[in-house]
């Protein structure tokens, strides 16, 4: 059985055939046209199967792939906050015992300061003064969309075709 490129190409050259007829008698120069483009078509079905199964087997695949990731994805999340616990009570030890370093032979432990700007917090129902605003423009899309669909012209704007996709059912 051929590619499925090479039977794309094959029923293209098929279908010209049909057109190619004797000037004098009109009949087709190739009598078995319908036969090889029925045996075209059917491997061509064949093929679509074949790629149907290695589709749904690919989707297996790729479920248990996604399942491997959140059990991964758990495992580190475990991993991340084991860590952040030890060096939390490391540091609150370490307050509790006003040490802001310890040396040890093989690490040195030291209590820093953040670095950047200092967080500023705002507190909830506060009127924040005008000078202290901002005022935020975006694209109303729907509003856009529904005047294009009505007509309107707007310049920069327009809707595009919709894509295609392959449903194997």
């Amino acid at each position: 059985m051929s590619n499925l490129y090479s039977l794309t190409q094959e029923a293209k050259e098929l279908y010209k055939q049909l057109t190619d007829v004797d000037d004098e008698t009109g009949e087709l120069l190739n009598p078995d046209i319908f036969d090889l483009i029925v045996k075209n078509n059917a491997e061509i079905e064949a093929k679509a199967d074949g790629y149907a199964a290695i589709k749904k087997m690919l989707d297996g695949e790729i479920s248990l792939l996604d399942t491997e990731i959140k059990r991964l994805q758990a495992i580190k999340a475990q991993r991340v906050n084991s860590k952040d616990r030890l060096m939390k009570s490391l540091q609150d030890a370490m307050v509790v015992l006003q040490r802001a370093e310890i040396v040890s032979p093989l690490n040195k432990f030291k209590i820093c300061k953040n670095g950047g700007k200092a967080k500023l917090t705002i507190d909830d129902g506060v009127e924040i003064p005008q000078e202290y605003m901002k005022i935020i423009y975006e694209a109303d899309t729907e509003k856009i969309r529904n005047d294009l669909e009505q007509g309107i012209e707007i310049i920069g704007c327009k809707i595009e075709e919709r894509g295609t996709h392959l449903r194997i059912s």
